[in-house]
């Protein structure tokens, strides 16, 4: 937005003009004198008890109303002189638009702003915009996304309401509308915040919304798919795997060469087990449209319904869940309960999967020995454990990790594990799988070294007896704490 303000000699040379015009009758002045170094021609006409506007677009017009009002307008930059029409005198005017349409008014005012403005960096962060007949594409719950009807990079925006912001519940998909707000990024999304704004509804309605078709390699790159971001776009692949999902009830596609998040914003895959069944790492779409979201330093497509995700075929069942497990499939194998840092964050165990097959370990319960679930932790993403292999599963997040090396999956902020004596409970939704033996109250010794299951005592049962673990004695990260996480246990054992 440009903000602009009338220059007084020029406000000043049209209100005379005004002023001079005969009550019962209109006279043309006749000026028709050029008053531009750049060529410009400067003309003039006053009603009488009426306002004078200039307008200048090579030229300067007046013309009568009733309101009183001194108003000029102005596009691109422009160098003239304003004639007083009852002196004779002139005065230097000069004029410059940003975006190539500057307003201007003696009470002030917004001037008519485009996305595209807004997306490529003509519009300074912090200033209202006044954006005009923009089409909806996608409704949340505390906004919405706008786009130019001529589509194209840079013309989306998101559009924030809040909760006490103007009310859009009567707005649809297809729907033009005018936004009034202020511009900024927020967490590095181009937003207008309109919560103390306007979001107007022009009462044209059914409009065309059509994806933009895009290469996944341009949206999954951050430099080019950045002149997309808001804008609605659609990706197609044959298929387009889900490789991942990360936690949030987000999940991530590939076409085997480049990969996107797609975020649960506004249609939530997981909670749609119905038209989305077993869904999970192995699964597939043909192509999912929706605006082009960025959060948490990812460009994310967001369905805003189930016909936006298209072609879906569900993963081959190729492993047990967590759930279909008996007692003693999986083996908690070594522990770190007590991590140098002294942080709960740090704290993490091992499982050994025992099954004879392999293991989606997404669901898995972790306890401690008051085995509460109201303290307890869960893993929420896909881990595809393999027959004999080991997962590492850490308390907290990524955020707070210290180690250089990371884990299979984060369990959550609970359990806290006691330094003076506790166990590791591993459960399902109706079964306790496994839990370890209460190990010692070791005091600082055992500081920074985990836990560990003697190599050939490596079984549910045997893992109840104390006497079958011992302390690490292998260094396995810059921390300097020692132990064997995902790795077949040691043999020797440290004397603490």
């Amino acid at each position: 937005m440009r903000l602009t303000t009338t220059t007084p000699s020029l406000a000043l040379a049209l209100a005379l003009t005004a002023c001079s015009g005969d009550d019962a009758a209109t006279t043309d002045t006749g000026t028709g004198t050029d008053t531009s170094s750049t060529g410009t021609t400067t003309s003039a006409s006053t009603t009488s008890a009426g306002t004078t506007s200039a307008g200048t677009m090579g030229e300067t017009t007046t013309s009568g109303s009733t309101s009183g009002t001194t108003d000029a307008t102005t596009s691109g930059s422009t160098s003239g002189t304003a004639t007083d029409a009852t002196t004779g005198s002139t005065t230097d005017v000069t004029t410059s638009g940003t975006s190539g349409t500057t307003g201007t008014s003696t009470t002030g005012g917004i001037v008519d702003d485009s996305i595209y403005d807004v997306q490529e960096g003509m519009v300074v962060e912090g200033m209202m915009v006044d954006v005009k007949g923009v089409v909806v594409t996608a409704i949340d719950e505390v906004g919405l996304f706008v786009q130019e009807p001529a589509g194209g990079e840079y013309s989306g925006a998101w559009v924030y309401v809040g909760k006490m912001g103007p009310d859009i519940s009567g707005l649809a998909i297809g729907d033009e509308v005018d936004v009034v707000g202020v511009y900024g990024e927020y967490m590095g999304l181009t937003e207008i915040d309109a919560s103390a704004g306007m979001v107007l509804a022009t009462g044209v309605k059914d409009l065309p919304v059509i994806a933009e078709v895009v290469d996944l390699a341009t949206l999954g790159s951050p430099d080019t798919a950045e002149p997309w971001e808001c804008v609605f776009v659609r990706i197609e692949g044959m298929p387009l795997d889900v490789i991942g999902t990360p936690g949030f009830d987000e999940f991530i596609v590939s076409d085997k060469v480049s990969m996107l998040y797609v975020d649960e914003m506004m249609y939530d895959v997981f909670l749609n087990p119905m038209d989305f069944p077993n869904f999970g790492v192995g699964g597939a779409f043909t192509a999912i449209q929706g605006p082009l979201n960025y959060t948490f330093d990812n460009f994310k497509v967001a369905p805003r319904m189930l016909a936006d995700l298209e072609g879906y075929v569900a993963p081959p069942k190729l492993w047990k869940n967590v759930d279909e497990l008996v007692a003693g499939e999986l083996v908690v194998t070594e522990v770190m309960y007590n991590p140098a840092s002294q942080q709960d964050p740090d704290e993490w165990f091992e499982v050994l999967n025992k099954s004879g097959g392999d293991v989606n370990l997404k669901g898995l319960v972790v306890q401690d020995s008051a085995k509460d679930p109201m303290t307890q932790g869960v893993v929420n993403v896909d881990v595809i454990l393999a027959d004999g292999e080991y997962a590492w599963l850490a308390k907290g997040t990524m955020m707070v990790w210290m180690h250089t090396n990371q884990p299979d999956a984060f369990f959550g902020t609970k359990p806290d594990y006691g330094n003076a004596g506790d166990k590791v409970v591993i459960r399902n939704k109706t079964i306790i799988l496994d839990e370890t033996a209460t190990w010692p109250n070791k005091g600082a010794p055992a500081n920074g070294v985990s836990w560990h299951l003697m190599p050939d005592k490596l079984d549910a049962t045997a893992n109840d007896t104390a006497a079958n673990w011992c302390y690490s004695t292998m260094t396995f990260d810059a921390t300097m704490e020692k132990g064997t996480p995902k790795a077949v246990n040691e043999v020797a054992c440290a004397m603490i």
